[in-house]
């Protein structure tokens, strides 16, 4: 039974676009005989938000009640919410956050709506100097400006779903249009694909060469079973086998001119390094230009010198001009 492959992370976010404000308004000269009601200037929101409210307070005869109110004008949908905690605050005390707040009403373009709330005369002036200092009452209102909910997946969700999508097209002979043979296998492709990920298929299909005529390539330079790793990153940005495949990977991301997998290949066989190995990776990275790689296998080298010489005479006769260029950089390094 084949084993069962790690889930994958799949996350999404959804929020709400929400802009807080908080307003304050004193009216001066409050306990001044007052019958007509009495409004705030005009407050905009700015900041790209089409939204103008004023506040506007009101006592009634019996010089006891005093019918407080916003009015919100919203010049865009969405949604507005006032908040408030009496109606009223002292001017100079700290505004705390043991608010009671309404429901946000939704608010369609050009819409009024209107939030009040009544005080009682008779408890703002029990604590004149408290709440009427120079005999001026401060009003505060706090008002949320709530757009639409904006929701979004996350890129890599995208990015999964898309690779997922071309990974059932990989080797699909039904709708390809070119085939690679290498070795004993005739391996179906599409040209739209190689050609959007690699510059020399889209050369190669575009240049009246050969192979856009036939739909066939023939590449004998690359193992089988790397063509087909390479064929999964053109597909789908991933290979599946790195740690086994990255030493015969790597020529083929350099002659496709594919510059992230010759990276992934590259960083893999750093880490990698081993007396066994080390000639050879060095080798491949003087071959193709992969100066980390060099670095790594020179300091490996000079990090066990005794091990390297142990390697046996076939081994420094096949990489004598390795050997000599290793030495000339130790020289190098120690002068």
């Amino acid at each position: 039974m084949a084993a069962a492959s790690d889930p994958h992370l799949i996350s999404a976010e959804t929020r709400t676009q929400a802009s807080p404000y908080f307003i304050k308004w004193t009216v001066h000269n409050f306990l001044y005989p007052i019958t007509n009601p009495v409004d705030s200037p005009i407050f905009s929101l700015g900041d790209g938000v089409d939204c103008r409210f004023h506040l506007k307070f009101h006592v009634f005869s019996n010089q006891e009640v005093v019918s407080t109110s916003v009015t919100v004008h919203y010049r865009c949908p969405g949604k507005v919410c006032y908040i408030d905690r009496k109606g009223f605050r002292n001017s100079q005390q700290e505004v705390k956050e043991d608010w009671s707040s309404q429901p946000p009403l939704r608010m369609e373009h050009g819409e009024t709506v209107q939030f009040g709330t009544n005080l009682h005369l008779s408890e703002i002036s029990r604590k004149k100097a408290e709440n009427i200092p120079d005999n001026s009452l401060t009003f505060f209102c706090y008002i949320t400006v709530v757009e639409e909910m904006i929701a979004a997946i996350d890129k890599s969700v995208l990015l999964h779903n898309m690779a997922t999508d071309f990974e059932k097209e990989l080797y699909n002979s039904k709708s390809s249009d070119v085939t690679l043979e290498v070795e004993d296998e005739t391996i179906p492709a599409h040209k739209a694909v190689l050609a959007a990920r690699s510059p020399v298929f889209a050369a190669m299909f575009d240049s009246g060469m050969s192979e856009q005529l036939s739909g066939h390539v023939r590449i004998s330079d690359i193992k089988k079973e790397a063509v087909k790793e390479l064929l999964r990153f053109l597909y789908c940005c991933r290979v599946d086998r790195l740690q086994d495949m990255a030493y015969d990977l790597l020529p083929a991301a350099d002659k496709y001119c594919l510059p992230d997998l010759k990276d992934m290949c590259e960083r893999t066989m750093v880490n990698q390094i081993k007396v066994e190995n080390v000639f050879m990776y060095l080798e491949l990275a003087n071959n193709h230009q992969c100066d980390e790689l060099r670095k790594a296998s020179i300091r490996y080298i000079k990090a066990n010198p005794k091990e390297v010489m142990s390697c046996g005479a076939d081994v420094f006769r096949t990489h004598a001009y390795l050997l000599a260029e290793v030495f000339e950089e130790l020289v190098g390094v120690s002068s």
